[in-house]
């Protein structure tokens, strides 16, 4: 009788939108029953689904139809002893699958995908990573068993990365040189999500709990599993300031530089090698390389070997905050000069927070203010930067800058520096 019912279903001009409907009630709910609704009927549908269900369809347009009134319409066919849900199934030859069904087949077929790359990173630091995602990331996880699907080769290539970090072996590497014995490629790990699953593969393996969100921060994380990006090109400059690596010994070449009376250029690889500063009794950051000339020059005329300078060139880099990190533990007087705009006060603040407040502000009184002033500020949103400004110390400044609309450059505070670093190098005499 089913075989009758669904002959008659395909045969019958008209009915091909009624089954598809109750095809789709199917697919949601995982079997039939809801109500369906078909809307602009032609003359042939009128006519084929009236005499279906026992109703006069010619004046209307449209049609709503439970499932209970649909088998309750049946019950006076010769078709009432048949399962609706088993006509749908055999018009459409078994071949329709439910949202609930698929979903089964999925779990599955993501169950056995697992298990393959499971059972390929077993006993690695990468099968570690992978459980925890699956617990604390699954979003992510998914994600990382799509692009398995999509490439395994790829993803493998990912976890060797991190089963192979350089800091597993206390070593330091430039990603592209990483990436290229990883992948063949050294633009592997530029970004994109072949970035985003490395960092989060490091942020596992050395747990680090802050998530990057920056250019900077991102590097800094890549930095601590010895990877290093823009290597050459971010550095910091320095003079009088001696440095020991991580075995305790001093970097001579540091010594001889000082003892030329040079400054150097410290990039990044150079500082990872480092973990202590020492003998100067006072080191100041300085925002502007113009300022350092100056007062470099000033240190070597005087013969004041106490003091070292650093210049971070506006902008703190991955090796700026590397070396913030290094000076944070050693034992000399850390003070910031830097510019009176809204840019240079936020650098400030963030200086101060990487060393933890373990640093004094130079010159940044009122009158300093004043004494540097020279630029009026036109951009309410140069001047909107200030509200993110929350360091007490550097309320004097933040406020002046409002209050005067000016801007002021450390510059036309020479004199004092060079003033207060005698009053520094006296105090050691």
């Amino acid at each position: 009788m089913i075989e009758q019912f669904v002959r008659y279903l395909k045969d019958t001009p008209g009915l091909v939108r009624f089954m598809d409907a109750w095809k789709e009630k199917y697919i949601k709910l995982n079997t039939l029953g809801g109500t369906i609704k078909l809307d602009d009927l032609s003359t042939e549908e009128k006519s084929a689904i009236g005499a279906l269900i026992g109703r006069d369809l010619s004046q209307q347009n449209s049609i709503v139809l439970s499932y209970t009134k649909l088998i309750k319409a049946l019950r006076n066919t010769r078709f009432e002893e048949v399962d609706f849900q088993d006509v749908v199934l055999a018009y459409y030859d078994g071949c329709i699958v439910s949202k609930k069904e698929e979903n089964a087949v999925q779990q599955e077929k993501r169950k056995i995908l697992k298990h393959k790359l499971f059972n390929d990173l077993k006993a690695t630091i990468a099968y570690g990573w992978l459980v925890k995602m699956e617990v604390e990331n699954p979003s992510l996880f998914t994600q990382m068993l799509q692009q398995y699907k999509r490439n395994p080769q790829r993803i493998m290539m990912i976890t060797q990365a991190l089963n192979t970090l350089p800091i597993w072996e206390n070593k330091v590497r430039s990603l592209s040189v990483f990436a290229s014995s990883v992948a063949q490629d050294p633009h592997f790990f530029d970004g994109g999500s072949n970035l985003n699953f490395l960092l989060h593969a490091i942020q596992y393996a050395l747990d680090v709990q802050e998530t990057p969100t920056s250019r900077i921060e991102k590097n800094e994380i890549l930095a601590r599993a010895g990877l290093l990006k823009e290597e050459t090109t971010n550095y910091i400059t320095v003079f009088q300031v001696q440095m020991k690596n991580k075995k305790n010994i001093e970097d001579v070449g540091l010594t001889w530089f000082t003892k030329q009376g040079q400054s150097i250029n410290l990039h990044i690889g150079n500082l990872q090698t480092y973990q202590e500063a020492y003998g100067s009794t006072h080191i100041l950051i300085l925002e502007n390389p113009s300022v350092f000339q100056v007062l470099q020059q000033y240190l070597i005329d005087q013969k004041i070997k106490n003091v070292g300078i650093v210049c971070t060139y506006g902008e703190l880099t991955l090796a700026a905050y590397k070396l913030l990190d290094i000076l944070k533990l050693c034992d000399a007087h850390l003070y910031y000069a830097g510019d009176f705009d809204p840019e240079g006060v936020l650098i400030a603040q963030r200086v101060s927070q990487r060393l933890e407040g373990n640093i004094s502000f130079l010159h940044y009184t009122k009158s300093d203010f004043e004494c540097a002033s020279a630029k009026a500020i036109h951009s309410d949103s140069r001047l909107q930067k200030l509200e993110n400004v929350s360091l007490s110390d550097l309320s004097v400044i933040k406020e002046c800058i409002r209050e005067f609309q000016t801007v002021g450059y450390q510059e036309a505070l020479l004199t004092k520096y060079m003033r207060t670093i005698d009053v520094w190098n006296m105090s050691m005499k």
